[in-house]
C-alpha cells in the first residue's frame, strides 16, 4: 500500500505539472512518467514478494498499469489549446504519450520471442555474475521443457518464463485499456450530462457549487482527448487480441 500512496502523490503532482506546465513542460512530463511507471512497477513487484506470484503480478501490473493510464488520459484535456485550435505542439506531446502503449505492446510480442529468452539468460549467465564479482551460474542456460506446469517464471524453462510473461502482458493490455476506456465512457457524462453546470474539474470548485458554469476546457478540448482515449483502447485491444491469437496457435500448451 505504500507504494500505491507514494504513486498517487507523483501522479498528483504529474497532473499539477500538465495543468499549469508549459508544452515543452508537458512533453517532458508525458516522457519521463513512462520510465516513472516502470518504476512503481518494480517496487510494487518487489513488495509483493510475500504474496502469490498471480497476486503479485495483478498487483503490479494491473494496477500500476491502470493508475498510469487513468491518471495520464484525464489529464490530456490540460493539453495546449489556442483559442480552441489543437496547436502542432499539442499533437506532439498526444504522440510522446501514445509510446507508452505502442511500446507496452511492442514489449508483449517481444518477451514471448526466441532472441529475448537467449538474452535474458546470458544476463543471468554472464553479464550479472561479471558485475557481481561472481562466478558464473551454468545453471542459468535455458531449458526448453516445461519443469512445472503451475511455474510462473521463477525458473530458467522457457514454457514456466513464457507462461509468467504471457500472464503478466495481458494484465498489462487490461490495465491500459480500462485506464483510457473510462475516460471516454465517463468525460462526457460529467461534461454535458446533467452535471454540466456543476463540472468537477472546474478551476474553482466553490463556483460551481453556487451553479456557475466554470469549465476550463472548451469541446475542441474534449474532442482530441476523447479521440487519444479512443485510438489507444483500440491499439490495445487490437494488440491484445493478436497477442492471445499468436499464443493460442502457436504455444497452446502456455
Amino acid at each position: 500500500m505504500l507504494v500505491y500512496y507514494i504513486a498517487f502523490l507523483v501522479y498528483s503532482g504529474y497532473l499539477l505539472g500538465i495543468k499549469y506546465g508549459s508544452a515543452d513542460v508537458q512533453q517532458i512530463l508525458a516522457f519521463v512518467m513512462g520510465f516513472v511507471e516502470v518504476a512503481f512497477r518494480k517496487f510494487s513487484q518487489h513488495m509483493g514478494q510475500p504474496l502469490t506470484r498471480d497476486m503479485n503480478f495483478m498487483l503490479a501490473g494491473l494496477g500500476i498499469y491502470t493508475m498510469h493510464a487513468t491518471f495520464t488520459v484525464f489529464s490530456t484535456p490540460n493539453i495546449d489549446n489556442v483559442d480552441g485550435t489543437t496547436t502542432d505542439i499539442a499533437w506532439q506531446t498526444y504522440l510522446v504519450l501514445m509510446l507508452k502503449p505502442l511500446s507496452d505492446s511492442f514489449t508483449a510480442f517481444f518477451h514471448q520471442s526466441e532472441l529475448w529468452f537467449r538474452f535474458r539468460n546470458w544476463v543471468k549467465k554472464v553479464a550479472l555474475p561479471v558485475l557481481a564479482c561472481k562466478r558464473i551460474d551454468y545453471m542459468a542456460l535455458g531449458i526448453e521443457y516445461d519443469v512445472d506446469f503451475e511455474g510462473r517464471g521463477t525458473t530458467n524453462a522457457h514454457p514456466d518464463y513464457r507462461r509468467a510473461k504471457c500472464y503478466f502482458d495481458i494484465l498489462t493490455f487490461w490495465g491500459g485499456m480500462c485506464g483510457n476506456a473510462s475516460f471516454v465512457l465517463v468525460s462526457w457524462v460529467l461534461y454535458v450530462g446533467p452535471n454540466e453546470y456543476r463540472f468537477p474539474y472546474s478551476d474553482d470548485p466553490s463556483l460551481s457549487l453556487y451553479g456557475h458554469n466554470n469549465k476550463p476546457y472548451t469541446r475542441e478540448d474534449f474532442n482530441d482527448a476523447c479521440i487519444y482515449a479512443s485510438v489507444v483502447t483500440f491499439v490495445l485491444a487490437l494488440a491484445a487480441a493478436i497477442y492471445e491469437r499468436y499464443l493460442w496457435r502457436y504455444y497452446p500448451t502456455v
